[in-house]
Order: C-alpha cells, then sequence, then structure tokens
C-alpha cells in the first residue's frame, strides 16, 4: 500500500502567487496554505491524525474541549469531552459539514442565538454530568445541536421546589433565589401566611404570569393576570411578584409593595426545565 509521509513542523510560509501548501503540523493534522497565507485545516483531519507516527482514531480518549462562549471545536476530534467550567456557550465553531460529539463533564448553559440553533430542549439547554449532545456544523460558525440526551433520560423535564420567606415589610425590589441547578423556563409558586385566609397558587413563564388568591382581608377567592404571587393583607396593603428573569440556577422575582403590609409570606416555588 502506497503512503506520503509528511514532517511535521511548523506551518510554512506564504506560498507563491498561484500556489497552494499542503503539510502537518506538531499537532499530527493536516492543513494547507493559500497564496494569501490563510490556514485551513483539512477534511481529512477529522477522519484520521497522526501522532508519534502512528495512526489514531479520532474518537479515542482525548483531552476536554474548553467551554467558551464561543467553543471552538477546529483542529479537535470528532468525539470527546466537554469541559465543566460553566460558562455559558452561545456559539460553535468548527469544520463545515462535520459533526462533532460530546459527552459534558459538568453543568453550564448552550443558549440558541445567531449562528447556534438548538433542534430540542427551547432556547436554552443546561449541560449536567454525563449529558451527550452533537453539533452539526452547517459553516465553519454557524451550527444546530441536535440529539442531547440526559444522562438521566431526554433533554428538559427537570423539576425542583425551593421554600423561602417573604418579609412583607420589605421594600419592592429584585429578589434572586437560587438552588435549581439548572436554568428554568418556568415555575409554579404556591404561597401562604400563617394565622392568615391569605394564599396564592400562580404559574409564570417570565413573560406570563397569573395566579388565584384568597383575600386576606374577607377569604374570597380571586385572580390576576398580573402576578404570580399575591401576598394580600387588604385592598390597601400587599405585596405582589412576578419573575423579572431566569438564570442557570436562579430564578429572579421582582416584588411590588402598595401600603404598610405586615408578616411572612412563605413561598413554595417548583422551578420546571
Amino acid at each position: 500500500m502506497g503512503q506520503h509521509l509528511l514532517p511535521e513542523g511548523a506551518a510554512p510560509s506564504t506560498p507563491s502567487t498561484g500556489y497552494v501548501s499542503v503539510y502537518a503540523k506538531a499537532d499530527g493534522l493536516l492543513y494547507s496554505k493559500d497564496d494569501a497565507g490563510v490556514e485551513t485545516p483539512l477534511g481529512g483531519n477529522v477522519a484520521l491524525g497522526l501522532t508519534a507516527g502512528k495512526a489514531q482514531q479520532v474518537d479515542q480518549t482525548v483531552a476536554a474541549t474548553i467551554r467558551a462562549a464561543t467553543t471552538d471545536f477546529t483542529g479537535e476530534s470528532i468525539e470527546g469531552t466537554l469541559s465543566d467550567t460553566g460558562v455559558a456557550i452561545t456559539a460553535f465553531h468548527g469544520v463545515a459539514g462535520i459533526t462533532y460529539k460530546r459527552k459534558c463533564l459538568g453543568a453550564g448553559d448552550i443558549t440558541a442565538g445567531a449562528g447556534l440553533t438548538i433542534l430540542q430542549g427551547g432556547v436554552t439547554i443546561t449541560t449536567a454530568v454525563g449529558d451527550t449532545f452533537e453539533v452539526y456544523m452547517l459553516t465553519s460558525t454557524t451550527c444546530e445541536v441536535r440529539n442531547y440526551v440526559r444522562a438521566t433520560g431526554s433533554v428538559g423535564g427537570r423539576t425542583k421546589t425551593i421554600a423561602v420567606t417573604r418579609d412583607l415589610t420589605a421594600a419592592s425590589g429584585v429578589v434572586a433565589i437560587t438552588g435549581f441547578g439548572f436554568t428554568p423556563k418556568s415555575v409554579n409558586i404556591k404561597a401562604f401566611r400563617s394565622n392568615s385566609t391569605n394564599f396564592s397558587d400562580g404559574n409564570d413563564n417570565g413573560v406570563e404570569a397569573m395566579c388565584i388568591y384568597r383575600r386576606g382581608s374577607d377569604g374570597a377567592m380571586t385572580g390576576t393576570a398580573a402576578a404570580s404571587v399575591f401576598a394580600h393583607i387588604d385592598a390597601s396593603n400587599y405585596q405582589v411578584a412576578n419573575v423579572s428573569s431566569f438564570g442557570f440556577d436562579t430564578v429572579n422575582l421582582v416584588w411590588t409593595k402598595a401600603g404598610s403590609p405586615t408578616g411572612t409570606q412563605t413561598l413554595y416555588i417548583t422551578a420546571k426545565e
């Protein structure tokens, strides 16, 4: 069987006009450089690399791809792992036409945007240890995230409930509730005040909020499409809340105070991925 042996080394200088150089670098992969000095990884890199003169399968155990806002697969193996730095990914770069497969080593977001499309799981996926997914490069800078599979099942579907309290004498403002372990997409909030008829049960996806609630003044049931929590003392004294935004591990509630309510409201917040 015939073969061509290329020495590994530094990239050569830019070739003369009308010529293209082909060479191997110290990483064991093949590259080309055109007469404008532009270096391009050759497609063969994704099928086979050379290390110390020996054939190497690209799906062997390799160092983890470093998670970054723009995570670059160029020059890396088709199959591998993704580091656990927790950085939110908003773009993948790589070789056009190639599907990269990665296993996650930790948590962090992958967020859809210009150049990055998620084919399942909504606009944001929060990775967890053992999750796997594929990135198909449409071009070198645009891609589709495909076939995301949780280590514990299919993408999405995780829920977690956290109990917190709200001092009703506190001023209006945003309060961050943390500890969910993923980026929530919606919440259900059940709230009550001890020794009172008041309670509320509401849903919120960060855009739309509504709840039913029992008034603290007379126990009558009613509802609102303007809040997901209603801590009602009477018509002049109350606090309401809704989700202002979601983040990794976090639900941000914006509270609005009317009058001079008192007491402590207990909230059970169930977040869904």
